[in-house]
């Protein structure tokens, strides 16, 4: 199955990558006490812990339970925090890990993961894949900035993201191929034409909306301000919704 979802991002330009930095920095800016995050107003929110270590060096583990739309329980490593690379672990307990690294200058992020899915035929297995994000090439009319690739099983896809300026923002040319694997090409082939293809197109839009909110306007400090005040809300302020 080939499919190709098209947005625009209205009001950005190559300024906003300077919010993948800022967004690090904003994270070595926490302040934590010893039952949790401090914010803004004066409190702690003890969704997100120190576990071990000492924030934000390398190596310190965090727990961290969110809450709302996308709730969960996250441990998460800081694995790297040196002159040319940033690098973290994440994982929701009971779901796939996540490796994150981000070289300094802020020329590419590239996200990495691995893991065992829980669930019936023909969910459950071993998934693996990496997404990588260009930055010096947002926008540009060449090879797609953004690239991802999946592989299952019984299903493997990839994903390339166009990104070109236009009047007013980015034109963003989705292009996603998804297919069985091996032997289940066959057998698969219906569900991904007739299911993948909604899934695929309803995950991009509401990313797409997503980005819409974050990066309005054009002021990349304003934009990881947001991103990072969204996070700090979705924090549990007890350890015990989890």
């Amino acid at each position: 199955m080939r499919t190709r979802v098209s947005f625009v991002l209205a009001g950005i330009d190559a300024a906003i990558v300077d919010i993948v930095p800022l967004l690090v920095r904003r994270w070595r800016e926490l302040a934590f006490a010893d039952d949790g995050v401090l914010v803004v107003d004066g409190g702690r929110r003890e969704g997100l812990a120190v576990e071990a270590g000492t924030h934000p060096a390398a190596g310190t583990r965090y727990s961290l339970v969110t809450v709302g739309e996308r709730a969960g329980h996250f441990d998460i490593e800081l694995v790297e925090d040196g002159d040319s690379v940033f690098a973290a672990r994440i994982e929701q307990r009971g779901d796939v890990p996540i490796e994150f690294e981000l070289t300094k200058p802020a020329r590419r992020a590239v996200l990495r993961f691995a893991g065992e899915v829980d669930g019936p035929w023909p969910i459950g297995g071993h998934v693996s894949g990496d997404a990588r994000i260009d930055l010096d090439r947002l926008p540009g009319d060449g090879d797609p900035p953004v690239v991802m690739s999946i592989e299952h099983p019984r299903l493997v896809g990839d994903l390339r993201a166009f990104v070109r300026a236009v009047d007013g923002g980015w034109q963003v040319d989705v292009d996603v191929h998804l297919r069985g694997n091996g032997i289940h090409r066959v057998v698969l082939a219906p569900v991904i034409m007739f299911v993948g293809r909604r899934a695929v197109r309803d995950l991009i839009d509401k990313v797409a909306g997503e980005l819409d909110a974050v990066v309005q306007g054009l002021d990349p400090v304003k934009a990881a301000d947001r991103v990072a005040r969204r996070f700090l809300d979705s924090v549990a302020r007890y350890r015990i919704q989890t």
